[in-house]
């Protein structure tokens, strides 16, 4: 298979199809190289994008109506107002 060359915002990806035989665009995915919808390659950073720290990954918000876990006053949170008991101590 050929390789192909994609420029990105921030470097550069060499990539052949991957084994499901499409061309994904240069989408790489290193712990399952394998998997439909990826492509096989490596990716070439830009020297002002090396070495920059990972992006934090996105904070899970507690499921709605368990209780305790919703926001306070809202469905199975607590009451808005705390706990009962809680004023004047």
């Amino acid at each position: 298979m050929p390789l192909r060359l994609r420029r990105l915002e921030d470097g550069l990806v060499i990539y052949s199809v991957g084994p499901d035989g499409q061309d994904n665009g240069g989408h790489l995915d290193r712990k399952s190289p394998t998997n439909p919808g990826t492509d096989l390659g490596f990716r070439l950073w830009d020297v002002a994008k090396r070495r920059q720290p990972p992006v934090p990954p996105k904070p899970v918000e507690p499921p709605f109506g368990v209780p305790g876990m919703g926001p306070p006053g809202g469905p199975g949170g607590p009451p808005a107002g705390g706990p009962p008991g809680g004023e004047g101590r």
